[in-house]
C-alpha cells in the first residue's frame, strides 16, 4: 500500500511541477482553470480507480478514464501501479486515493494561508507538497478498514482483509471490541510495531443530557495543566478535595529513555559507512550518513523499538490518568470541566523561552494527550469540556482580583499593573518558593496551580457564583498530592 502510495504521489507531484512551469506566477491551484484538468483526474478517487483497475467505468467517469490512460500510455511507473492493483483489495485502495486527495488539497490549503495570512497561520514554514518515502525508511503507516474488511465472529480471533484473502491473527480483546458499536478500524505501523484502532459509536443519549443541562444545576471544575504537577484540579463547591498529580514520574522516566537512546545513537554514528554532504540555510555544510553496518542497522532497529516503547508508556499513562481524573469528578457530582490547551499550541509554534533542560521535559512529554482523552471520554461521564485561553490566570489572584478584566485589557493593548493582578508568583532562588503564589491584598499564600486551576472557572462561568474561596482556603493551601496512578486509585475507593 506505502508503495503504491509512493508512485501515485510521484505521477501527481510530476504533473503539479509541469503545470506550475507553464504558469509565470507562483501557483495554487485553481480546478476551474483549463491547465489543471490532468491534476484535477488524478486526484479523483472514482477515476483512479477505474484507472488501476482496467475498469473503463460508467457514464460519469468513461471519459475521465479514457483522458488519464491515454495521457499515460507510454508511462512506466502508472503502468506498474496497475499491475499492484491485483494483489491488493479494492476498497482500501480507495481508502488511499481518498487519503492522496485530502494530503493534497491540504497542502494547497496551507500554502494559500501561507501567503495571505504568513504571521496568523500558524505554520512554521511553507508548505510542501506530499512527498514519496523509501520503505526502508518507513517507520509508520497505517490504512483504514471498512466494518466488511476485518471481523471479530471467532473467539479471540481478529479477521482482517488486506489482500483477496482474509489474515487471521489472535486477539484477546475479542469481546470487549464486540461490544461496541464499530464503525472502523484502522491498522497501524508504527516502528516495529502493530496497532489496531477501533472507531466507535458513543450512545447519543449521554450528548442530549450534556446540551439539557439546566444553569442551576451545574457544578463547575478546572484544571491546570503543566511538566512539574501534571494536572491540578478545583472545584468549585465547599467541601471537594483539591488534588494535584505529580510529574516526577513521567520526568524521570522521560529522562531514563533519553539516556537509553543517548547511548544507541552514540553507537550508531561509529556504524556509518556511507555519508551525504547537504548545505543549511546558514551556509555551513554537514555530512548525514545514508548506510551503515550490519550492526548499525541493528541497532537502528532497537532503537526504533526503544522509542516505540517511551510513547507506549505515556499512552498507557495518560489514558488511566484521564480515566481516574474523570471518575473523580463524576464521584463529586461535577457537570462541567474547564481546560485550556494553549501550552500544547505553543509546542508546535516553539515560542516558549527555556533553558535546554526544561525545554528538554516540556516537549517530550505529552501532557496535551492528556487533555485530548478527557475531553473523548467526557461525554461518557456526563462531563461537558470548556476550553479557554488561560492567559494571566496564574498571574492573577483567584481571592482578591478578576481575571476576566486582565485579559480584557491584554486584548486591547492596555498594560496590566501589580493591581490589577494583586499578587505575584514564586520561583527558584527567591523568597517566595516556586509552586505558590502570593495574594498581596490578603497577605496569604496557597498553590499557584491551584490558583490558576479557579481563575479557569471564572473565565468560563463569569456570570457564575464562585465559592467564597476566602473562608475555605484550606482548598487552594492543602491539596491531596498523587504521584502514582495507584494511589490515585486508592484515594478514589477510600
Amino acid at each position: 500500500m506505502k508503495h503504491l502510495d509512493n508512485m501515485l504521489n510521484i505521477i501527481i507531484a510530476e504533473e503539479y511541477l509541469y503545470v506550475k512551469s507553464k504558469l509565470s506566477e507562483d501557483v495554487i491551484f485553481d480546478e476551474n482553470n483549463n491547465i489543471w484538468h490532468i491534476f484535477n483526474l488524478l486526484l479523483n478517487p472514482k477515476c483512479m480507480k477505474g484507472v488501476l483497475s482496467n475498469n473503463t467505468g460508467g457514464l460519469a467517469t468513461k471519459n475521465d478514464i479514457k483522458t488519464i490512460n491515454d495521457y499515460y500510455k507510454n508511462n512506466q511507473l502508472m503502468q506498474s501501479a496497475k499491475s499492484l492493483y491485483e494483489y491488493l483489495n479494492d476498497k482500501n485502495i480507495s481508502e488511499l486515493l481518498k487519503r492522496i486527495k485530502t494530503n493534497w488539497e491540504n497542502y494547497f490549503t496551507n500554502k494559500k494561508k501561507w501567503f495571505t495570512e504568513k504571521e496568523a497561520s500558524g505554520l512554521t514554514g511553507c508548505p510542501q507538497y506530499p512527498k514519496p518515502k523509501k520503505l526502508k525508511n518507513v517507520n509508520q503507516y497505517s490504512m483504514q478498514l471498512s466494518c466488511d474488511k476485518f471481523s471479530l465472529k471467532r473467539k479471540n480471533i481478529l479477521g482482517l482483509t488486506f489482500f483477496k484473502k482474509q489474515i487471521q491473527t489472535r486477539f484477546l480483546s475479542n469481546q470487549y471490541v464486540n461490544s461496541k458499536t464499530i464503525k472502523s478500524l484502522n491498522v497501524s505501523y508504527s516502528n516495529g510495531d502493530i496497532y489496531y484502532h477501533f472507531t466507535y459509536e458513543v450512545d447519543k443519549k449521554l450528548i442530549k443530557q450534556n446540551n439539557k443541562r439546566k444553569l442551576r444545576n451545574i457544578k463547575q471544575a478546572g484544571l491546570d495543566i503543566g511538566v512539574l504537577n501534571l494536572a491540578s484540579i478545583f472545584v468549585n463547591d465547599e467541601d471537594t478535595q483539591s488534588i494535584i498529580i505529580s510529574g516526577n514520574e513521567f520526568i524521570s522516566k522521560n529522562c531514563f529513555y533519553n539516556k537509553l537512546l543517548s547511548n544507541y545513537q552514540e553507537k550508531i554514528s561509529k556504524e556509518a559507512i556511507k555519508f551525504r554532504e547537504i548545505i543549511k540555510q546558514d551556509g555551513t555544510k554537514i555530512e548525514i550518513p545514508t548506510e551503515y553496518t550490519n550492526q548499525g542497522k541493528k541497532l537502528r532497529k532497537e532503537k526504533s523499538k526503544l522509542i516505540e516503547k517511551r510513547k507506549r508508556y505515556f499512552d498507557d499513562k495518560m489514558n488511566q490518568y484521564s480515566k481516574k481524573i474523570l471518575e473523580y469528578l463524576q464521584k463529586n457530582k461535577v457537570t462541567d470541566l474547564v481546560i485550556s490547551k494553549n501550552l500544547s499550541f505553543t509546542k508546535t509554534t516553539g515560542e516558549i523561552k527555556m533553558n535546554k533542560k526544561t525545554k528538554q521535559k516540556f516537549y517530550q512529554i505529552p501532557f496535551g494527550k492528556l487533555l485530548n482523552m478527557i475531553e473523548e471520554k467526557s461525554p461518557m461521564h456526563n462531563i461537558f469540556v470548556h476550553k479557554e485561553d488561560e492567559g494571566y490566570t496564574s498571574k492573577t489572584s483567584c481571592l482578591s482580583s478578576d481575571v476576566n478584566k486582565n485579559q480584557e485589557k491584554k486584548s486591547k493593548n492596555e498594560p496590566i499593573l501589580p493591581n490589577d493582578l494583586n499578587g505575584n508568583r514564586g520561583s527558584k532562588g527567591k523568597k517566595l518558593s516556586r509552586g505558590l503564589f502570593r495574594d498581596t491584598v490578603l497577605n496569604v499564600t496557597i498553590n499557584s496551580d491551584l490558583n490558576g486551576a479557579a481563575n479557569h472557572i471564572r473565565l468560563a462561568f463569569d456570570k457564575v457564583r464562585i465559592t467564597d474561596l476566602k473562608n475555605y482556603l484550606w482548598k487552594l493551601q492543602q491539596p491531596k498530592k498523587v504521584k502514582s496512578v495507584f494511589e490515585f486509585n486508592c484515594f478514589l475507593s477510600n
